[in-house]
């Protein structure tokens, strides 16, 4: 007596198996995507009452603890700025930011300090772009370092 195989059921490209493959990583994909959505919506949320200087400074920092830098309280605005700076190596658009935080934060309310706004947004995201960079890159030089045949040629 002869058992009949049924050759799908083992074959791994079979529709069965290609259709649990698209399921599971779609289910991943929009899990992926509604945490990342999720973690947009609270990074906007919790710096929605003030104003743009402070919210740009705000967001600096954050990232700059995140990306490893370190954050030094007893320091103003501009003192941590000139240290940060040597170390991401951009005075300028660091100084920018700093300075109008500093002039929204501790100049006279009566005076209007406006910065260029396009400025100030180029400054944000030139920053912005260095500080992800470095908490991107973060991880995987930590794994250099403890993976020591990585390194080696």
């Amino acid at each position: 007596m002869s058992v009949l195989i049924d050759p799908t059921e083992n074959n791994i490209l079979s529709v069965k198996n290609i259709l649990k493959i698209l399921i599971i990583s779609s289910a991943f994909g929009l899990t992926l995507l509604t945490i990342t959505f999720m973690a947009w919506i609270g990074w906007v949320y919790l710096f929605r009452k003030i104003p743009r200087e402070q919210r740009y400074w705000a967001k600096i920092q954050y990232l700059a603890k995140w990306a490893g830098l370190p954050i030094i309280t007893n320091q103003t605005p501009l003192e941590w700025s000139n240290l940060i700076s040597k170390r991401i190596d951009n005075t300028y658009d660091l100084g920018i930011l700093a300075t109008s935080y500093n002039e929204i934060r501790y100049g006279n309310p009566e005076i209007n300090y406006k910065l260029n706004d396009a400025t100030l947004i180029s400054s944000y995201t030139e920053i912005k772009k260095i500080l992800l960079k470095r908490i991107v890159t973060k991880p995987l030089v930590k794994l250099r370092n403890l993976l020591p045949f990585i390194n080696a040629k």
